[in-house]
């Protein structure tokens, strides 16, 4: 069981690295798609889901952002850029007429 876990560890690095890179050159649909398989193999891996609400708010998708922001907050409360983000993303749904 041990073994299986490191792996799924490491396969969440080596996406979460992929998901980062394709951040860097402005590819956020496919980093969102790295970053996915990332959480997927370590649901508790934080920087995916902070990396991944960086590229849902960067495309204007507030609303997975937030959901990411909410979970990062779970895990680790008053978490200063999440914070900033959560509140700059809240103002922008506000202003987002229905």
């Amino acid at each position: 069981m041990e073994c299986k876990q490191s792996t799924l560890k490491k396969r969440a690095a080596t996406y979460h690295s992929l998901g980062c890179k394709q951040c860097e050159v402005g590819n956020w649909q496919k980093a969102i798609e790295y970053l996915n398989k990332s959480i997927e193999a370590n649901s508790k891996y934080v920087l995916s889901y902070l990396v991944r609400a960086y590229a849902y708010y960067t495309m204007g998708n507030y609303s997975s952002a937030l959901k990411d922001c909410e979970y990062i907050l779970n895990l680790t409360p008053d978490y200063p850029p999440i914070l900033e983000m959560k509140f700059d993303i809240q103002k922008r749904l506000l202003a987002v007429p229905k």
